[in-house]
């Protein structure tokens, strides 16, 4: 066993959160824990991206308390894509990574290939790739940046099937000791990624 793994990283304890008073999560209790991947899931506008910002501190709770494990250290895929659209795709994924943790060419070519990008690809500029293979890179470059916790918003979004398999494969063994949240509305992802289930239509 890894000796991060079990470690609580982030807690969510009673959480609560309105916009222009209308609630969007009420009394929401949540742990992220090194090695044990959890898939959120719920209708549209339940609030799943709001959980999602308010773990990266990009909101604030209204009630109750989000705890982080001091020098814990976050990547995460957004809705949107956010890459650089004049790098390359392998360059994008290089921004994030400091000099001493720079993959060398062959292991991102193959972290590419794991996820069916070819080494043409991944030269491609952002701009010029579609939108599955933006996509990919955009997970790419928050698997491979040096982080503690990665938190995914529906990070298959534009994958055909076997793409999603081999997206999905490549998550789980990048974040195997690792603290893992992915927010998405296909019940078969959980499967995927090997992890536990917290629906918002039951917290």
């Amino acid at each position: 066993m890894n000796e991060a793994e079990g470690r609580v990283l982030l807690e969510l304890q009673n959480v609560c959160k309105c916009y222009g008073g209308a609630p969007v999560l009420r009394g929401v209790s949540l742990a992220l824990t090194c090695g044990a991947p959890v898939c959120v899931t719920g209708r549209s506008g339940i609030g799943k991206t709001t959980l999602l910002r308010l773990m990266l501190g990009l909101e604030r709770p209204d009630s109750g308390a989000v705890l982080v494990r001091e020098g814990v250290r976050f990547s995460a895929v957004f809705q949107e894509n956010r890459l650089i659209e004049h790098l390359s795709a392998a360059d994008n994924v290089r921004f994030v990574c400091p000099a001493s943790a720079m993959p060398d060419g062959a292991a991102l070519a193959g972290a590419f290939a794991a996820v069916g990008l070819t080494r043409q690809e991944m030269q491609k500029k952002a701009l010029a790739l579609s939108g599955g293979q933006q996509r990919r890179t955009a997970l790419l470059r928050a698997l491979l940046a040096p982080a503690d916790a990665v938190l995914l918003d529906e990070p298959f979004t534009g994958l055909d099937a076997e793409a999603r398999r081999a997206a999905a494969a490549y998550i789980a063994q990048a974040c195997a000791h690792r603290a893992l949240l992915c927010i998405t509305h296909e019940p078969g992802d959980a499967a995927l990624l090997r992890a536990r289930v917290f629906s918002l239509e039951e917290a």
